[in-house]
């Protein structure tokens, strides 16, 4: 792995993935890189309604700590996995009669509901770091290739990429 990217969210902090793992569709308006990392939720189907993606926020808040940790962050940009631009179309129009509606981008990509960061058009995944107060971990790893999770990369005693030991948390929902 190149780089190690570290974004602060409300005083939460989170590892991007390098790698991407999807991309936002071609015809509707993209995010540009000069925007830098865009934290995002993955849906895996539009909601019907304000009040259906409040209760599938509140789902992830339960759920996935990496979420909580910065739902307020992440929930103001929605990507529909699995969908076309008119999903996302319909979808805005559902939500327009809420104040608050968030951006929403689509993707063709089987995602997994969830937090990502969106730098660009290119979707990576969201990893929360946690502080090791108990030096339990002597050294955190990711996988190099996140569709393929054979290898690993490490980052530990001998690496300046942490500045403190801190664990790596993937965050997804269960359903």
């Amino acid at each position: 792995m190149d780089r190690l990217w570290i974004q602060n969210l409300g005083g939460n902090f989170f590892h991007v993935h390098p790698h991407a793992v999807g991309e936002i569709s071609s015809s509707r308006r993209r995010p540009e890189e000069s925007q830098g990392f865009i934290p995002a939720t993955v849906i895996d189907r539009p909601a019907k309604s304000a009040a259906e993606l409040s209760s599938t926020f509140k789902e992830f808040a339960t759920l996935d700590d990496v979420y909580a940790a910065a739902a307020s962050d992440f929930s103001n940009t929605i990507v529909l996995a699995s969908s076309s631009d008119e999903s996302c179309s319909s979808f805005i129009n559902v939500m327009a009669q809420d104040t608050s509606s968030p951006s929403c981008y689509s993707t063709e990509t089987a995602l997994a509901p969830g937090p990502y960061f969106l730098y660009g058009a290119k979707i990576h995944q969201a990893w929360k770091l946690y502080e090791d107060y108990l030096d339990s971990f002597m050294i955190t790893t990711t996988p190099d290739d996140p569709l393929q999770p054979h290898k690993e990369d490490q980052y530990g005693a001998d690496s300046n990429m942490l500045t403190s030991f801190q664990v790596l948390a993937l965050g997804r929902s269960v359903d």
